[in-house]
């Protein structure tokens, strides 16, 4: 069984990290067009005060994402170290007991 839990926590591992590295993408390139655009286009030269909220937006989406993916590789090399604590439970331990 415990072979079988290493192997969903790889699976769904891998999962979990391309949706992060994808989330950081979209994040990080929206925050390089809003600034490039506004500089290459504004005339002062400086970003508008309504960009102010999208920018702090992205920007902490794209640190929780970073958070995220090394949580997920911390938890998986735990796994993969035979930590007990960090792997998924069984069904007779979730159950509530009466």
């Amino acid at each position: 069984m415990t072979l079988a839990v290493k192997r969903s926590v790889t699976s769904d591992g891998l999962e979990y990290l391309h949706l992060a590295e994808f989330t950081i993408g979209l994040a990080t390139g929206s925050i390089v067009l809003i600034v490039g655009a506004s500089f290459l286009h504004g005339k002062e030269g400086h970003l508008p005060s309504f960009y102010t909220n999208p920018l702090i937006t992205l920007a902490g989406s794209a640190l929780a994402g970073i958070v995220f993916m090394a949580l997920l590789i911390l938890n998986y090399e735990e796994v993969q170290h035979g930590n007990p604590q960090c792997e998924t439970p069984s069904l007779s331990h979730s159950r509530a007991r009466l």
